[in-house]
């Protein structure tokens, strides 16, 4: 089962339930500077206005996922399931300050460990069963034929393990620096999580034949 959250607030994200194997995990952004004027602002619109980042469904290419408008600064994400599990995908609007951004994964205390290409991380339990973690593209929204057309996408965005402590691991993305400030990236750009029920070989749990649920109606949402 993939349990998706109402609102992004708290430190939620995605969860996936996999017979005795579950695995939470989804980005930490940055909170946003605030002046006095603006945090009283905020204040009096968070009682005029629904919880901040609360979760919009909408369909795409008859798919049906959910969107967290504005969740940091020139930031959305977007969740959705997949036959293996789900992705979260950040959304940059435009430059961002830094080529750093970090995930947070809770395992239920299974260690994480690092593959040795740095591009994803496991949390494989006793049993030969668990979950891989990682980013798994970076795309520009640029659209047709190009002959430059590797500078819109990059698989060379890197994992390190900063921090495991009690089951919660965190873990800081460096991003292809190249592709975010090179002139022909056409934002907004894509950054896509995905995590994946595997086992021990790193081979899927779950069949991968088929495609992706149509709807998120097989999915749970939790507050």
């Amino acid at each position: 089962k993939t349990y998706f959250a109402d609102s992004l607030s708290g430190s939620k994200g995605i969860k996936i339930q996999k017979k005795d194997s579950v695995l939470e995990f989804g980005f930490i952004l940055p909170a946003q500077k605030e002046t006095l004027l603006s945090k009283a602002a905020s204040a009096v619109t968070d009682l005029l206005s629904k919880p901040k980042n609360k979760a919009s469904l909408f369909t795409e290419n008859r798919e049906k996922k959910l969107e967290y408008a504005k969740v940091g600064k020139d930031a959305d994400i977007i969740s959705s399931p997949t036959t293996t599990g789900a992705v979260q995908t950040l959304i940059l609007s435009d430059v961002p300050e830094t080529n750093k951004i970090t995930f947070r994964v809770n395992s239920n205390g299974t260690a994480p460990a690092v593959s040795e290409d740095r591009t994803s991380v496991s949390f494989i339990g006793d049993n030969g069963c668990g979950f891989k973690v990682g980013i798994t593209e970076m795309r520009d929204s640029h659209e047709g034929t190009d002959p430059n057309n590797s500078v819109h996408f990059s698989m060379a965005n890197y994992l390190r393990v900063t921090e495991s402590t009690n089951g919660e691991t965190l873990i800081e993305v460096t991003l292809d620096e190249d592709m975010l400030t090179c002139p022909a990236t056409v934002y907004p750009v894509s950054i896509v999580l995905s995590a994946d029920a595997v086992t021990a070989d790193g081979s899927s749990a779950v069949p991968t034949a088929g495609t992706a649920p149509a709807g998120l109606r097989a999915a749970a949402q939790y507050t």
